[in-house]
C-alpha cells in the first residue's frame, strides 16, 4: 500500500481533496483491509499533509509487523516533515500494536547528533561530519528527533532554520538522494539551553573517557543542548 495508498507497487500523486474523495474512501478501505481497525487508522492519517505527495509505502509484512518503505521520498520533496511521520508511526503501532519495520530510511529518537554522526558512519548511505570549533562539546550534544524519514530528508529538516539551523551551518543544507556527506559547524555564540534526556544513564567510570555525545553526571543524569528561536 502506498501513501497516498493503492495497491500497487508505482508512487503515485493523489492529492486527498475534495475533488477526489472517492480516492480518499478508497485509501480509507486499504488501510482498513491491513490493520481491521478502520476508525483509528483515518486517525493516524489525519498527522499527514491531506493534499501533498508524502512519498512513502506502507505495508502489512506479516506476524504482526508494518513495513514502512521511504523509497519514494528519494528525488522529491515530501509533503510530510519528519515528526508528522515519526507522529504517524507512533500512532500505527499505539492502534495496531504492530512493530512498525523501517526501510530505505531511519528512525530516530530524542538523541544527541554525535551519536547520530556516529552511528551512520558505520551504515551506509549518507554521513555527517561535525567540524571541530570553539564549543565541541555544544555541537556534538545539539538535539535531533524524533524523527523518521530518510536520511537525507531528517536532515535537510534538521538544518533548516526553525530547528538547528539557527545554531549551525550545514554544506550542503539541502541533501538529496546521492549526496554523500554533510559537513555539520556550529555558530559562534549560538543559541542554546542545556536541557536533561528522560531516564538514567550509566555513571562514567573512573579513568574511562566518555563519548562525547555523552554528557552524564555521578547521579546518571545525561544532557543534550537544545538550540533556541528568537
Amino acid at each position: 500500500m502506498t501513501l497516498p495508498f493503492q495497491k500497487s507497487k508505482r508512487w503515485l500523486s493523489l492529492p486527498l481533496t475534495i475533488g477526489i474523495l472517492l480516492a480518499a474512501g478508497v485509501a480509507v478501505y486499504l488501510i482498513w483491509q491491513v490493520f481491521r481497525e478502520p476508525d483509528l487508522s483515518k486517525l493516524c492519517l489525519e498527522v499527514l499533509p491531506q493534499n501533498k505527495r508524502v512519498g512513502i509505502n506502507l505495508e502489512s509484512a506479516g506476524k504482526g509487523r508494518v513495513k514502512l518503505d521511504f523509497s519514494g521520498q528519494r528525488g522529491v520533496q515530501t509533503g510530510a516533515t519528519p515528526e508528522q511521520i515519526e507522529a504517524f508511526v507512533k500512532c500505527i503501532e499505539a492502534t495496531t500494536k504492530a512493530k512498525v519495520q523501517i526501510e530505505n530510511g531511519v528512525r530516530l529518537p530524542l538523541e544527541p547528533v554525535g551519536q547520530v554522526a556516529n552511528r551512520w558512519r558505520r551504515e551506509s548511505g549518507l554521513k555527517l561530519r561535525l567540524m571541530p570549533g570553539s564549543n565541541d562539546e555544544v555541537l556534538n550534544n545539539l538535539r535531533m528527533g524524533p524523527a523518521t524519514g530518510s536520511k537525507e530528508a531528517v536532515i535537510s529538516d534538521w538544518c533548516s532554520q526553525g530547528k538547528a539551523g539557527a545554531c549551525v551551518t550545514c554544506e550542503p543544507d539541502q541533501p538529496v538522494a546521492d549526496t554523500v556527506e554533510i559537513l555539520v559547524r556550529l555558530w559562534d555564540n549560538a543559541p542554546v539551553e542545556k536541557r536533561q534526556l528522560d531516564g538514567v544513564w550509566p555513571v562514567p567510570q573512573p579513568g574511562i573517557p566518555s563519548e562525547p555525545w555523552q554528557i552524564v553526571n555521578a547521579r546518571g543524569e545525561r544532557f543534550y543542548y537544545e538550540c533556541k528561536h528568537p
